[in-house]
């Protein structure tokens, strides 16, 4: 069909009606599953007054995960060997990923909290705690049972997990790793410095090496697209505020971001430098 100044020439349309409207799909029972659950959790979080969101969802188990491995009270723990099993199947290829990202942060959890030290009033774990929670520096950093601490969990395999797990595409994980790396090294520890010098000698440290190569790159990148977009933000509220528009705030553009790529770029640069602190 064909239209001009003139005329409309070609086949006619022919509008048709429609048989019967169809009606929307019924959700499934997993999607009313997860609806529910979203619901209940976000009921439970008010009522019970906790923080439901992902990333803190498991911050309670964390820390009671950790004072159950790090102790050598626990049961068949009397050696640390069920933290030692941990170790190892954290550095394991098959490990899932949310159990990686989870041993990680148990494993720097039990730095913080010190379950065999003298931290032992429920308001000082807490204390401790929330200094982890806050990725500021353990309180005992340089005092001889914390050093002692840190050597000895280096040598059950931290370290061989930090960098076993720093070569993940998961960006939670390259995190944890890294914080956990610049916790074991707090304080400028020589033996923890050796153990990761011994193994970054090695032939098959490439990967590990080109990892935080990539990592510079990504977060210096991802830096610099967050500016671009805030200061695209910034321009287009000016030209419409000019214009008589009236503009609605969205929020920091990029905030969240750019603070990601800036965090990921200074833990690197921390575990870097806890390499070289004497």
């Amino acid at each position: 069909m064909r239209m001009s100044q003139h005329k409309i020439s070609g086949d006619k349309i022919v509008v048709t009606s429609e048989d019967s409207v169809k009606e929307p799909l019924e959700p499934t029972r997993e999607h009313c599953f997860l609806e529910g659950y979203r619901r209940f959790s976000a009921y439970l979080g008010y009522k019970l007054d906790i923080d439901i969101k992902h990333e803190c969802v498991m911050n309670p188990a964390i820390k009671d995960i950790a004072l159950l491995f790090g102790s050598t009270d626990t049961v068949h723990n009397g050696e640390l060997q069920s933290l030692k099993e941990l170790v190892t199947v954290l550095s394991e290829d098959q490990c899932d990923e949310t159990l990686r990202l989870t041993g990680l942060k148990v494993l720097r959890a039990i730095l913080y909290l010190q379950p065999n030290g003298m931290v032992t009033s429920p308001k000082s774990l807490d204390d401790e705690y929330k200094r982890h929670l806050d990725n500021l520096p353990p309180s005992s950093v340089g005092e001889y049972e914390f050093s002692l601490l840190q050597s000895k969990m280096a040598k059950l395999g931290c370290v061989s997990v930090v960098i076993k797990c720093i070569e993940s595409q998961n960006q939670e994980i390259v995190m944890a790793s890294l914080q956990l790396a610049v916790t074991l090294l707090e304080g400028g520890n020589t033996v923890v410095q050796q153990l990761f010098a011994t193994i970054l000698t090695t032939p098959i440290s490439g990967p590990f090496f080109l990892q935080l190569k990539a990592l510079f790159v990504d977060s210096s990148e991802a830096i610099k697209a967050e500016k671009r977009k805030i200061k695209f933000a910034h321009a287009e509220k000016i030209v419409l505020q000019k214009a008589g528009i009236c503009h609605i705030e969205h929020g920091e553009v990029g905030l969240s971001n750019l603070t990601k790529g800036r965090a990921q770029m200074f833990e690197t640069i921390k575990f870097l430098r806890g390499m070289c602190t004497v």
